[in-house]
């Protein structure tokens, strides 16, 4: 799936979604999936991960900004499977505390890489990480 904003900006400002005991999330993306964001903004101040990834994800001309100033803990956009190109894009990570982005080889999910190229900046940490003994090779 496409989607293009269109210079617009999507702004999270209601309920967010996820998993159950988890729904924190802005965006919740799925394993088995291919998306592909353009040509906007998605912005939150109440959500914890801006984005929750498990899918193929690349994101063109994009700017992905988390403004939670009640949560120090906090992901912008959270890869925890798939490939994933951050292509000519910016991701702020929230001023309050936490990541721009993670890469984290998360449980039995079978991989894990993102590639940033073209004019992108990335506006805060990153986290590299694997999690429990199902990580394998991380």
């Amino acid at each position: 799936m496409t989607v293009d904003f269109g210079g617009f900006t999507y702004t999270v400002d209601g309920t967010t979604v996820g998993s159950t005991g988890t729904q924190t999330q802005a965006f919740h993306l799925e394993k088995d999936n291919k998306f592909t964001f353009k040509n906007g903004t998605i912005t939150s101040e109440n959500a914890k991960m801006l984005v929750q990834n498990y899918s193929d994800l690349t994101l063109e001309g994009m700017t992905l900004t988390l403004n939670n100033a009640n949560y120090a803990s906090a992901y912008t956009l959270s890869n925890n499977n798939g490939n994933v190109v951050i292509d000519g894009t910016t991701i702020n990570a929230n001023p309050a505390g936490g990541f721009a982005f993670d890469v984290c080889r998360y449980s039995s999910y079978p991989s894990v890489s993102v590639t940033v190229t073209g004019n992108s900046k990335i506006n805060g940490d990153v986290e590299v990480s694997a999690s429990g003994s199902d990580a394998k090779d991380g």
